[in-house]
């Protein structure tokens, strides 16, 4: 049957309803809990938290008596983020670690590079009042500029650039071995990568969602793992991982491990080449002293990783590490 316009312009069927209309609604009808939500609300009543302490920094910053708050993944340095590591010790040389408010964040999605860590100065230690200035993240050029105006650190600040060749080296060939190590190597996912997680989460106070237990942990685990495992694929060009795949991961690690080896000064042990170490040794730390001390296995979890024998083969880095793990950690 054809349609009929309306009165509104709009066509409607020719067939119409012998239904009286739907009385007028009320006033305050939009306002009225339906009866289904209700429902729900009283079985499954509100609670209300209380609310989550943010940093003095952010809240104060005027009032605070550190110069600002390092927002990190993990406190310690035996850690499976090792960008977390490297920013606590250039913190600790820098002999600045007590001056600032240093808090775990929940860890991001991206096993090797996330938001995390940075730090957030204080609005009357940043050089700007803008927050953009007061965010330092490691590698940016204000991070470097803030840290080589500390007084009595203990550090070579070396710039983004000048540290560029080295970090290549250690972001992309040893990250590629660390993660294929961590997380694709079952046995170590299993007795290293998990625990660490559920042992970070339960760790954070205000975090609502594990609660001590649950499924939380392992699954931001496995969403580390994915990441992961897509990171290793785009660097190597493939995504079959197999035996070829992980040749080409830890080769790659060599190699940059042979570099960073002959980088290394005879006369001081350092890669900055001066009598204290720099942002560069502090990078270096990161990865290799968790890898050694992490108690990273085999593939088939019966012997020591390949990445740990490769760094232990490489004596000049087994000392660097040392050193700074004194200067900084002990």
């Amino acid at each position: 049957m054809a349609d009929i316009i309306s009165d509104d312009g709009f066509p409607s069927t020719s067939r119409r309803s012998n239904k009286p209309p739907r009385p007028a609604s009320s006033a305050s009808s939009w306002t009225t809990v339906p009866p289904t939500v209700k429902r729900i609300f009283d079985k499954f009543p509100l609670v209300t938290y209380p609310d989550t302490v943010l940093p003095s920094a952010c809240i104060f910053p005027d009032q605070s008596s550190k110069i600002g708050t390092a927002f990190v993944h993990d406190l310690s340095n035996v850690s499976i983020f090792p960008d977390s590591v490297r920013l606590l010790t250039v913190l600790r040389l820098a002999k600045i670690y007590d001056s600032l408010t240093v808090l775990k964040a929940s860890p991001h999605s991206s096993p090797e590079n996330g938001p995390f860590p940075y730090i957030f100065l204080s609005r009357s230690s940043a050089p700007s009042p803008t927050p953009l200035e007061r965010t330092l993240a490691p590698n940016s050029i204000l991070f470097y500029s803030w840290l080589s105006e500390i007084p009595n650190a203990q550090i070579v600040p070396y710039s983004a650039a000048e540290q560029l060749p080295i970090l290549t080296l250690l972001d992309v060939r040893l990250r590629d071995a660390f993660l294929l190590t961590l997380y694709i190597y079952s046995s170590n996912y299993k007795a290293v990568v998990l625990p660490s997680f559920y042992k970070h989460i339960n760790s954070i106070e205000n975090d609502r969602l594990s609660g001590g237990v649950g499924v939380f942990p392992y699954l931001l685990s496995y969403t580390q793992y994915l990441a992961a495992k897509d990171t290793l694929q785009r660097s190597v060009g493939t995504t079959k991982i197999d035996a070829k795949f992980k040749i080409s991961v830890l080769t790659g690690a060599e190699e940059a491990l042979d570099a960073l080896s002959d980088l290394v000064s005879e006369t001081t042990g350092f890669l900055s080449g001066e009598g204290i170490p720099g942002t560069v040794d502090a990078a270096v730390y990161g990865y290799l002293y968790p890898s050694l001390h992490l108690g990273l296995m085999d593939e088939t979890g019966t012997r020591e990783a390949e990445l740990v024998e490769l760094i232990r083969e490489r004596p000049k880095l087994v000392e660097l590490v040392e050193k700074v793990n004194e200067l900084a950690w002990s």
